[in-house]
């Protein structure tokens, strides 16, 4: 953690998220703001799309990475009611990365 000023500054999980922390002198309370520097997730997704395997991982072709997803992303899936952990949330899922908006944190060209 770092401090800037008045902000408190810290990678959260190496993933490319910062979290800022910081006192807010009008409301008095603190106040957090977690964004993501995601150019090199994005850069290398698009590379995974674009190196042949279409996605699978194992020589049996019975794993498949579809997808490479920031941890500010997960969370704002989580407040949009998508679980990324939970199984049963799969379709909706499934249905976010379909979206043509989505489409840059795929790693396949068709899901």
């Amino acid at each position: 953690m770092i401090w800037l000023g008045n902000v408190l500054k810290g990678n959260s999980i190496g993933d490319g998220s910062v979290t800022e922390y910081w006192f807010d002198d009008e409301t008095e309370s603190m106040r957090t703001r977690t964004f993501s520097v995601v150019d090199a997730l994005l850069d290398k997704n698009k590379a995974a799309k674009n190196d042949g395997t279409n996605g699978y991982i194992s020589k049996s072709r019975d794993l498949r990475k579809i997808a490479e997803l920031d941890m500010t992303t997960v969370l704002k899936l989580k407040s949009m009611g998508i679980d990324v952990y939970n199984k049963d949330d799969n379709p909706k899922l499934m249905r976010w990365l379909r979206d043509p908006d989505n489409k840059q944190f795929r790693t396949v060209d068709k899901i």
